[in-house]
């Protein structure tokens, strides 16, 4: 889970990385409907043997593929790292290859300054360029866990009989709800290369606190018998918002983030790091559930999961610079607040956050 944002981040262009990015949320929205379509049909054993050719054929293909560039300029492999660059992106982009290789020179250099310190962790640990970026994906991924894909993809058929009754049939709306959100999904490709990233978080996580706030609204306002009448439609429509919202933004975004805001000195450490807000957020979301929903009801879980998504939300405002069309290197010096040090660079470079056009 850690590398596939950073690899994913690192082999593509500025101009299409939201793109190849935004694939992860797809194929983890196609593996949460195939599991639950095949679930449905067969047993837990057929089911686990047949998704085993999907991490096969991953292994396969990664025989195949080349080293990361920033990591071989890193280790200062710098003619393999630029054979690397030019195999994924061609010859239009090397300012960038340029730029990489220029930069790890000068991180190379303050590596070699600050080796036989003893409080070296401590140093790396106060970097603002590691911690906020740390901070930011650990508070995206919390909020991605507790907008409903992660109660859903485990307790789809007890949410759906809570919220609907026990007539409905859950298998169905839980293939159907898989299937809004695999659409949206795909239509988060093309979103997220148009859309500014900060406009596309905020956007998409207001529809998942709404929708949230809604259902909790919904199961309250029933529970206490102030309903003048029962529709399945009212949180159909409701979970159907959340699960576009989920497809559409708030699940694919912190993968994106998570492969684009971490320095290059330190970014397979901040990637392993923040793996742990994944961890952490679904064992709290899933472990929780049947002891919450047992003392405080359906409502309450989905009142507690919208106050943390805005408490995530307010962290999020504070951090998350607009990445959209920047190369890793202008983010990396963003959060920084100083230049590493360009060489010189094409005019079509753009100046990010107040950093100086580089010319």
């Amino acid at each position: 889970m850690p590398l596939r944002s950073i690899f994913i981040g690192e082999y593509t262009s500025p101009r299409h990385r939201g793109g190849f990015l935004s694939l992860i949320n797809l194929t983890k929205s196609f593996g949460i409907l195939f599991v639950h379509f095949v679930g449905s049909a067969t047993s837990y054993k057929t089911t686990a043997v047949v998704s085993m050719a999907f991490p096969l054929a991953s292994m396969f293909m990664m025989v195949y593929t080349p080293e990361s560039p920033s990591w071989l300029a890193k280790q200062g492999k710098h003619a393999e790292c630029k054979k690397a660059f030019i195999w994924l992106r061609g010859m239009k982009e090397m300012a960038e290859l340029e730029g990489l290789i220029q930069a790890s020179k000068k991180l190379d250099q303050k590596v070699i300054i600050k080796k036989n310190r003893i409080h070296q962790i401590g140093t790396i640990a106060k970097k603002k360029e590691l911690y906020k970026p740390i901070i930011l994906v650990f508070a995206m991924f919390f909020m991605m866990n507790f907008a409903g894909g992660t109660l859903m993809g485990a307790y789809a058929v007890t949410v759906l009989n809570l919220l609907m009754g026990p007539d409905v049939n859950a298998h169905i709306w839980m293939v159907a709800l898989d299937v809004v959100r695999l659409f949206f999904s795909v239509i988060s490709i093309y979103v997220t290369n148009k859309t500014k990233r900060r406009t596309l978080t905020f956007t998409t996580a207001a529809m998942s606190v709404g929708s949230t706030l809604g259902l909790a609204a919904y199961v309250f306002i029933k529970i206490k018998g102030l309903l003048p009448w029962d529709s399945l439609w009212v949180p159909g429509a409701l979970i159907s918002l959340q699960a576009l919202a989920l497809g559409l933004g708030t699940a694919p975004l912190p993968t994106v983030i998570a492969g684009e805001v971490f320095p290059l000195q330190y970014r397979g450490l901040g990637a392993s790091v923040s793996i742990i807000s994944v961890s952490a957020s679904i064992f709290l979301v899933l472990k929780t559930f049947p002891a919450l929903v047992s003392v405080m009801g359906l409502h309450g879980v989905y009142f507690l999961h919208s106050g943390t998504m805005l408490m995530c939300l307010v962290v999020t405002w504070f951090l998350l610079p607009e990445t959209s069309d920047r190369t890793l290197q202008q983010i990396e010096e963003h959060f920084r607040g100083e230049p590493i040090g360009y060489p010189e660079a094409d005019e079509e470079t753009k100046s990010f956050e107040g950093l100086e056009e580089v010319k």
